[in-house]
Order: structure tokens, then sequence, then C-alpha cells
């Protein structure tokens, strides 16, 4: 009891990766507290990769905003919808591996299309059209129309000075602060039911083993073991996102890799306490025998007691009947001396 009560957030981590025999710690807890436990650690893994991401993200806003405000840009001017270039833009920054195109011709979807695919080699990239914006963060592409986004902030018309104006107004740590929150909170809400989806899925696979392996355990308590038997595949998770976001290497069926870390740890733990119940088991049996035996030699020596207190019973009641015998014998004598004839005292 002692030991569940010192268990901080970080020991729970611990024990999860490392100790498969502590996981029987976790199997009587309350299912809120495991719940808690994974809100907390997708939580922080979230954190994590997000302010790695948009550290990322700020570098290239700074290079952009540096490069509008020395007023490297060329003319533009949003009005009814449409944005117009005076000229094409191309730029690249193999630094940051950044792209940028803007071009407001009136283009083809095909023309788009191959846009785009050539800003697919970049980790990001930002292509201006007439009509549309698109943004792509590690090939994945999310397209905008500037109508719908005028619409929601009441702007009619846009150019360079109103540019300028707005990134004066927004520090780097301003736009870090809003990226960082609503990116973190868009993607925790996404891996928190990923998370759960995962561990519904562990945690029906550890009925059927229980039953495999005739292991009788509480609903609760398989809950609480798929819980932290998914920790280390959620660590490792978030740890390739950041290296990947640093070197952009790519590991195929991640999700895959994912899953098989989760039964791992699953099975073995599952194991393991099969194991620990099987001693117990015979430790019970073991106990069960002893008193047994016990109870079989004081029986037998309660028997012994018995016949020994009888023997001794009637020994004391032959005793007092000689005894009792003898007494009687001797007041008999008395009263009737010399077999009942006179002894001549009375003359």
């Amino acid at each position: 009891m002692e030991e569940k009560k010192s268990l901080n957030f970080f020991k729970r981590i611990y024990y999860s990766i490392f100790k498969f025999d502590k996981y029987d710690i976790f199997l009587n807890e309350k299912a809120g507290i495991a719940t808690r436990y994974i809100l907390v650690l997708v939580l922080l893994s979230v954190l994590l990769i997000c302010i790695f991401e948009v550290c990322d993200f700020i570098n290239i806003y700074n290079r952009g905003r540096n490069y509008i405000l020395e007023n490297n840009l060329p003319e533009f001017k949003y009005e009814v919808g449409e944005l117009k270039f005076s000229k094409p833009i191309e730029n690249r920054d193999e630094e940051t591996k950044y792209y940028f195109y803007a071009n407001t011709d009136n283009l083809t979807e095909a023309q788009i299309g191959d846009i785009k695919n050539k800003s697919g080699d970049y980790k990001y990239s930002l292509l201006l059209f007439k009509d549309r914006l698109i943004f792509s963060v590690n090939g994945l592409a999310s397209e905008h129309e500037y109508k719908t986004y005028a619409d929601q902030i009441n702007i009619e018309e846009f150019d360079n000075q109103d540019l300028i104006d707005v990134l004066n107004e927004l520090s780097p740590m301003k736009v870090f602060g809003m990226i960082l929150g609503i990116e973190t909170i868009s993607i925790y809400i996404a891996q928190i039911i990923a998370t759960f989806m995962n561990i519904l899925l562990l945690f029906l696979s550890a009925c059927l083993i229980c039953r495999i392996i005739n292991l009788a355990l509480e609903y609760r308590s398989l809950y609480n073991i798929s819980c932290y038997s998914i920790t280390f595949p959620i660590i490792v998770t978030a740890i390739y996102n950041i290296f990947y976001m640093k070197t952009n290497i790519e590991i195929k069926n991640m999700d895959t890799v994912y899953l098989i870390l989760a039964y791992i740890y699953l099975i073995a733990s599952l194991f393991i306490i099969k194991q620990e119940v099987s001693k117990q088991k015979i430790e019970i049996k073991k106990n069960i025998k002893n008193i047994n035996i016990e109870k079989g030699k004081t029986v037998e020596e309660l028997e012994k007691e018995k016949e020994q207190s009888k023997e001794e019973s009637k020994k004391n009641k032959e005793e007092k009947e000689k005894k009792e015998d003898k007494k009687d014998s001797d007041l008999s004598s008395k009263k009737v001396p010399n077999n009942g004839e006179p002894d001549g005292s009375e003359i």
C-alpha cells in the first residue's frame, strides 16, 4: 500500500518500461488513475513534439518576416477574393527546407498540380495562387481559399503595407505561443483518440490472452495493464517524430511497430502475473497442507491425552472404591466384636 502511494508519475513510467514484475501493483488501482496517467503522458509527448516543430516553424517565420520587412517581397494586393502579385516569385531555403512560390496568373489545375508536386521535396512549402493558398508540412498539404478567411475576419483589401504593419505588431514570441497552443490542442485531441483506440484493442486482446492462459483478472485490472503497456510505444513514437523532423528520415510502418511494442509489453506482463499467481497458489496449498498436518497432530495428541485421562480417572475410581471398602470393613468390625458374643464387661 505504501509503495502505491509513493508512485509518482515518473516512477510509473519507469516501472511501465523496465519493471515487468511490478505490473501487479497496477492491478487493484482505480481505472481513473491509469486514465489520468495516459492523459498526462500523451500531453507531455505531444507538447514535446510541438515545441520542436514550432521552433522550426519560427525559424522559417523569422526568415520570411525579415525578407518582407526588408522590402524584398514584390508588390501585391488582395481584393474581392483574389490575390494579385506584380510578378511570379519562387524562393527556396535549403537550410530550413522551405519552398515559397507565388503566381497569381490564370493557371490551370494541371499547372497547379505540377507546382504542388514540385514542392513535395521540401519539408515546408507555401504556394500562393490567384484564389487560394496551399500550405504543406512533410508532404501533408492543406488548401484554403482567401475569400473564406477574409470574410471571417472582415477584410476586403490587403496589400504590402498592411502585411508589414501586421508583422510589426506580431512579435516572434507571440506567434510562437499562438501556434504552439493551437497545434498542441489539435494534435493532442487526435492523439488521445488514437491512443484510447489502441488501448481498447489491447484490452480486448488481454481478455483473450487471459482466457487462453487461464488467468482470472478483473476487467479493471486488464484495462490498467493495457494503459501501462502502451507507455513505451508512446515515448518511442514521440522520439521518432522529433528525429523525423530533424533528419527527414522516415521509418515505414511505424504504426505497426507501435502496436508490436505494445503487445510485447502486454503479453510479457500477463505471463509474469500468471507466474506470480501460480506461485501464490502453490504457497497457499503448502500452507493449507501444513495447517492440516498440524491439525492432524493436534488431534492425535488430544486423543492420547483423552485416553490417558480416562485411564487416570479409572485408576482413581478403583482406588477410591478400595478405600471405601476398607473403611466399611473397619466399621463393621467395631460394631460387632467377638462374633456377637458378650465379652463379660456387662457383669
